[in-house]
């Protein structure tokens, strides 16, 4: 069997894109358009529906799966559970039941009206956040550590973790009860190997990382990529979406970097992620984005504000009802449109109804568009409600606050 070549060519416009995306995203500062809508509109572009400039082969496609595992690979490590614990990850999974009641509603109505061929997988993508893709958008912001950033962290927490048993459990075509089994197990490993990464400290280990860590060793990274590999081929091995294996990643190594020498770990991971693979799934998203079914279907076309606007019903109302007490009426109204932002958990599961044959392209297409549209403007409309404010410099004051 012959080993497909690299396209080099198309490798070289796709990384031409993503260094070009950054510089184009600064330049639009009134509009402040996320970096990760420009990686996708420039993918669009270069892709094979409009100039194509660069096309798909295995070794890309496997690049932008690397992209999504980093990408929520470091969703995990911004998460710190002793802090979101309590308040935040109890309303998250509340305001997460709700949503997912009101997005398989939804999604029952579109199937009744055709515009739609499936009911599970519709109404989880309408119930997903991109925690993700916000905590840039908050970081840079300088959201990210206030009161309301503590809330969304929550939320997201809830909106990509739970879609992803769900999707794990009941959408991937094999016995529930097999797969309640196999993701018990896989959170069993977790578990133990989260305790043993915070109680097994060998001085050696730790001086090696030290040593390393401003040298070509980079000891620290290493055992990241360990981590996350091994966690990614231990849930597709147990037939788990492989992306909840990065989150989990992300969550033990979260736990572990704390503190100074943590910190620095971190920029260096952040700077593997977002300075070359998470971009790369963006983009190459972006290439995939079935443009010429959205186009020549009139059905596809208004599906996608519909999608859009119950992106925000259902993720939006559960935060106004929930979070009416903790938040006046700005705060809460930008954390509905933080909550309502998603994208990479659609793009991934309209892949699977794709693939399993429960999604039209053309449907695959509006909803993710949907999302698209929902990471450009809710995240914007949302920092524009709650103005720039004196916020904590850390989680553990924005904790103290909520």
């Amino acid at each position: 069997m012959a080993v497909p070549t690299p396209d080099l060519g198309s490798i070289a416009v796709v990384a031409a894109a993503i260094a070009a995306a950054p510089i184009i995203a600064s330049s639009l500062r009134r509009l402040v358009v996320p970096t990760v809508v420009v990686e996708m509109l420039l993918g669009i572009l270069i892709g094979p529906q409009v100039l194509d400039l660069a096309g798909l082969d295995p070794y890309i496609e496997f690049l932008s799966g690397l992209g999504l595992a980093f990408l929520f690979l470091v969703a995990g490590m911004e998460i710190d559970l002793d802090r979101v614990r309590g308040t935040p990850i109890t309303f998250g999974g509340i305001g997460w039941l709700i949503s997912l009641a009101l997005g398989l509603g939804a999604a029952t109505l579109l199937y009744a009206t055709d515009l739609v061929g499936s009911v599970g997988f519709v109404g989880i993508a309408l119930a997903t956040t991109a925690l993700g893709t916000l905590m840039p958008i908050l970081r840079d912001a300088g959201a990210l550590n206030s009161k309301l950033g503590l809330m969304t962290i929550g939320v997201g927490v809830a909106g990509e973790f739970l879609p992803i048993v769900v999707i794990a459990l009941f959408l991937n075509g094999t016995n529930a009860a097999v797969e309640t089994v196999l993701l018990a197990f896989f959170l069993l490993i977790t578990f133990g190997a989260a305790s043993l990464a915070l109680r097994a400290r060998p001085p050696a280990i730790l001086n090696a990382i030290a040593q390393t860590l401003h040298a070509s060793g980079q000891l620290a990274v290493r055992l990241v990529l360990v981590t996350l590999a091994f966690l990614v081929w231990l849930a597709d091995t147990l037939d788990l979406d492989y992306i909840l294996g990065a989150f989990a990643a992300g969550l033990i190594v979260g736990l572990v970097t704390r503190g100074e020498l943590g910190a620095q770990v971190r920029i260096r991971v952040e700077g593997v992620a977002f300075g070359l693979f998470v971009p790369i799934f963006f983009v190459v998203s972006g290439m995939e984005f079935d443009l010429e079914a959205l186009v020549d279907s009139w059905s596809a076309l208004a599906l996608l504000p519909i999608c859009l606007l119950l992106l925000l019903l259902v993720r939006g109302l559960p935060a106004l009802a929930l979070y009416f007490k903790l938040f006046e009426g700005r705060d809460r109204r930008a954390l509905a449109l933080f909550s309502a932002t998603a994208l990479p958990l659609i793009v991934a599961i309209t892949s699977i109804g794709v693939e399993k044959g429960d999604l039209a392209s053309d449907e695959a297409a509006a909803l993710v568009g949907a999302g698209m549209l929902s990471v450009l403007l809710f995240p914007l409309i949302g920092l524009k409600l709650v103005g720039r404010k004196e916020v904590p410099t850390t989680l553990e004051q924005a904790a103290r606050e909520a």
